[in-house]
């Protein structure tokens, strides 16, 4: 197993043992999803949009009691976007493809296979991708 993969397999330990730990009232087991599963982005429990022929694909793996904290699997194919402010915070884990985040300030992040990031709740920018799956973990206080 290489540094990425256990780098994705502990982000997806610990996602699963918060969501555990938040339903502490029925027995919980851990939750894991494999981003190398052919079918792991199909199927009834995969959310599909599809916006402006930009398709994304999200598979939640978990979710909190109050809904505050998720995790899960998305892909999305090529598009752009602006962001006025961030509405949650988010981990991503990059599984693949590429991102290019440019903060207002003119900061620019290029994120590719194997990146991490946290993208903080209030994050004002812009965002371009040629395509990309990531493992990701949120936290919307709006929720709570």
């Amino acid at each position: 197993m290489n540094a990425q993969h256990r780098v994705g397999m502990a982000v997806l330990l610990i996602g699963a043992a918060l969501v555990a730990s938040a339903a502490a009232t029925q027995i919980q087991h851990p939750i894991a999803l494999s981003a190398s599963d052919p079918t792991v982005l199909t199927g009834p429990d995969v959310k599909t949009d599809v916006i402006a022929g930009r398709v994304s694909r999200n598979r939640v793996m978990g979710l909190s009691v109050d809904e505050a904290f998720s995790s899960g699997l998305y892909s999305a194919n090529v598009g752009t976007g602006s962001i006025e402010s961030y509405p949650v915070d988010e981990f991503m884990y990059f599984v693949s493809g590429d991102m290019v985040m440019t903060s207002v300030d003119g900061a620019v992040l290029r994120l590719k296979q194997g990146d991490a990031v946290h993208v903080p709740r209030g994050w004002k920018g812009t965002w371009k991708t040629a395509g990309y799956t990531k493992f990701y973990v949120v936290y919307d206080v709006g929720k709570r």
